[in-house]
This record gives structure tokens, C-alpha cells and sequence, in this order.
């Protein structure tokens, strides 16, 4: 029989996850697999740092039940015991906006979700890694980056996506002034300046709005995509970069578009970057590159 091990966060989300265990259990056992479950809940001191030392690699099957963020340590996990190849993935979403869900194409009903974690067909996609760390979709920093990890997780599941909007509505005065210089070399090309915002994803959505730019994001061509915004220096600047963002239409000085496999990042004080919404710490130094075909999930 099959070995499962289930991560499950009550958190994310709305909570869903709490009401949805046994069925989510009951369907993985019908399956004819053995399930062991690892209760992710914070606020009790039960987070994933606490199974650092569970037995990971005896398992034929990990399923994580939960948000974007819960998948990201999910997937640090897999890849730091070295069993991405020799252990496939479920996801159950079940986060605010599930901005890795919706870029492959899984659903947001539970019994849905749980059905494909355990009966789907494997495709296997590219992860970034970010100096010591790995991430499935997103590395940011600058302007907004913040939102998803300061956000409370109460007022996430309160409001869902309008959480993040309120949040950076409130963050708005403070992102205008954001402003770091940076230099940053890629196997493609090398640049330095003044930056609002700059992310890694390789994603068609991110904080739920679509990224996906003329098509160009396939998320296992070994590429990863690189948005780049030079901070405003005046009221048409910043009107520019918002028509830009808004049209998806990069055709600007200001707003920098690349598909890139490395990157190296530079800056002369410690910047804060988010990893799949969640804090990534802070560093001077960032040493990308893509892991081609890394990970296999059921889809």
C-alpha cells in the first residue's frame, strides 16, 4: 500500500481545511494508501519547523492542505531531504488567493482537489532557488511585496482576497516612496538603477490579479519570468507605471520585462523579499537560478 503523508493547515484560508479533514482523509483511503497526518497550526506551536525531523523520505506521496505559503515550506522541505525525485505531490488549495492553484490550473473545491491529489496525472514543473531557499512561483521585494505576509491571518480569512487590497491600499504612502538601488546581472542581460519593485515568478497570477504576459509563462520551460519597475520621479512617472501595469503593456523605460535561468542581485543595504507571500528574510546578495522539471505534482 501506499505511504501519504498529509500536511494539513486549519489556518489558511477561511478554515475550510478543519470542516474538510475527514473527507479529505477518507478519499485519500479509499485509495487503498496508509495516511499519516502532520496538523499544521501556528498559534499552537505546530508549524513546519516542528517536523524538521519527521521521517519525510519513507513516504511514496506528500499532500499538502493549504495556502501558497504552506506549499513553500512543503516544497523547502522536499528539496533540502533530497526526495523531489523519488516522492510525487498533492495540493489541496486552500489559501486566500491560491495564486499557484489557479497558474496550474487546479481547483479550488476541496473534493475536487483532493480527488486529483490522489488520483491525477503528474507534471512536472521548474522551482526557483533564492540563495539557500527554494520557491514555487514568486520571489519579491519593494512596494507591495510586504502585503501578503504582514496581512493578519485573521483578516485574510475574514475578507480573502480583499484583504490584500485593503492592506495595500493602507501601504500605499509608504510604497510611493520606496526607492532602493540595486544591481542585477542574469544570463541575459545586466542593469542597475533606482527600483520600486522587482519580482522572479513563474506564475500567470499573483496576489490574484493576471500576470500571464502575452502568453509567455510556461511553468516547466526552465525559464522564469523577471519584472523590474525603476522608482518614479514625479506623478506621470508613477501614471505610466500604473497604465503599464494595468494594460499589461511593459513598452516602458520604467518597467523592464525578461525571461531569464540565473540572477545575481546586489544592493548596498539589506532589502526584504517575499517568497510565495511569505517573509524570505533579508540580504544584500541573491543568487537565483531555476531548477528545471524539480518537482512532480498531480494535476
Amino acid at each position: 500500500m501506499e505511504k501519504v503523508l498529509l500536511i494539513l493547515n486549519g489556518s489558511a484560508g477561511k478554515g475550510k481545511m478543519r470542516s474538510a479533514a475527514y473527507e479529505i482523509i477518507e478519499k485519500i483511503c479509499l485509495k487503498e494508501c496508509i495516511v499519516t497526518v502532520l496538523p499544521i497550526s501556528p498559534d499552537k506551536g505546530l508549524d513546519m519547523k516542528a517536523f524538521d525531523d519527521a521521517e519525510w523520505e519513507k513516504y511514496d506521496r506528500i499532500i499538502c492542505a493549504g495556502g501558497d505559503g504552506t506549499l513553500n515550506h512543503t516544497i523547502n522541505a522536499i528539496m533540502k531531504k533530497n526526495i523531489s525525485s523519488s516522492v510525487s505531490l498533492g495540493y489541496i488549495p486552500s489559501g486566500s488567493t491560491n495564486d499557484f492553484a489557479k497558474s496550474i490550473g487546479l481547483s479550488e473545491d476541496v473534493k475536487r482537489a483532493a480527488e486529483v491529489a490522489v488520483s491525477g496525472e503528474p507534471f512536472y514543473y521548474d522551482i526557483g532557488r533564492f540563495n539557500d531557499n527554494y520557491f514555487n512561483y514568486v520571489a519579491a521585494f519593494g512596494a507591495f511585496s510586504a502585503v501578503s505576509y504582514s496581512t493578519s491571518q485573521d483578516f485574510k480569512n475574514a475578507l480573502g482576497h480583499a484583504a490584500y487590497v485593503l492592506e495595500g491600499i493602507n501601504r500605499l504612502p509608504e510604497n510611493i516612496r520606496f526607492n532602493i538601488p540595486m544591481k542585477i546581472k542574469t544570463d541575459v542581460f545586466e542593469e542597475e538603477g533606482n527600483y520600486v519593485f522587482g519580482a522572479i515568478h513563474n506564475a500567470t497570477s499573483i496576489g490574484g490579479f493576471s500576470l500571464n504576459t502575452n502568453g509567455s509563462v510556461e511553468l516547466n520551460d526552465g525559464l522564469f519570468e523577471m519584472i523590474l519597475i525603476k522608482a518614479p520621479q514625479n506623478l506621470i512617472e508613477l501614471s505610466q507605471i500604473t497604465q503599464g501595469l494595468l494594460s499589461g503593456n511593459f513598452d516602458s523605460p520604467l518597467i523592464s520585462f525578461h525571461q531569464i535561468k540565473s540572477a545575481t542581485i546586489t544592493s548596498d543595504t539589506f532589502v526584504a523579499w517575499s517568497l510565495d507571500g511569505e517573509y524570505g528574510g533579508k540580504a544584500k546578495n541573491v543568487e537565483f537560478n531555476v531548477i528545471p522539471s524539480a518537482i512532480q505534482i498531480n494535476v
